[in-house]
């Protein structure tokens, strides 16, 4: 399932992929839609289109129906590509996997700025490991955090370059992101760290 962010029409919605795991488009569905009306956006928790919702990456814990999927929610404000802030803290969007149905929105901690939506890797010891940046100019630092596998709502430690640590504001760097587009994923035993181009409008950066 792969959750988009950027479809204006709707302003974010779903990709249904099949349990082939073809890649052909034709086979893939489109989910959009919500109870409250308005813009038709497959994330949304207030009816006032002048506020909506950007999906990031999520992960799903094992022998568990619900995907937790990392969201930021944000509001109108001013005019143009920029006219808008943050309306409040990160989300966890918690869809049904069994109905492709999302079922809760629940608010999460100030992270100090730090956007963890840039990957979520479950380890063997337990944990959730969530990758997140910050961004410096066009660069960005990268930090970890992690939670309960089975327990995705509990506070989050973050790794405060000896020891996991419950303040946010004592975490340290683990890598850099060539561009603030950031995404961390494990990949054949490696964590590998992947920057797009930067760019100020949707998928125009072409360079990894």
């Amino acid at each position: 399932m792969l959750f988009r962010s950027c479809l204006f029409q709707v302003r974010n919605s779903c990709l249904l992929q099949p349990a082939t795991k073809s890649w052909n488009w034709k086979a893939a569905s489109t989910l959009t839609g919500n109870p409250l009306g308005g813009t038709q956006s497959y994330f949304k928790n207030k009816a006032d289109d002048a506020f909506w919702i950007w999906p990031e990456n999520g992960f799903q814990p094992a022998a568990n129906d619900t995907m937790y999927v990392y969201t930021q929610s944000y509001k109108q404000k001013g005019v143009g590509a920029f006219g808008f802030i943050a309306d409040s803290f990160p989300m966890w969007s918690k869809v049904l996997a069994s109905t492709n149905k999302v079922v809760q929105y629940k608010y999460l901690q100030d992270f100090n700025d730090i956007d963890f939506g840039c990957g979520f890797v479950q380890e063997s010891d337990g944990y959730v490991y969530a990758f997140g940046a910050r961004q410096t100019f066009i660069y960005a630092n990268v930090y970890v955090a992690r939670f309960p596998a089975n327990n995705p709502n509990t506070a989050w430690t973050f790794w405060d370059g000896t020891a996991w640590n419950t303040d946010v504001t004592k975490a340290k760097r683990v890598s850099e992101g060539a561009s603030n587009s950031v995404t961390v994923n494990k990949i054949n035993g490696k964590y590998v760290c992947i920057s797009t181009e930067f760019r100020v409008t949707c998928d125009a950066g072409t360079h990894l």
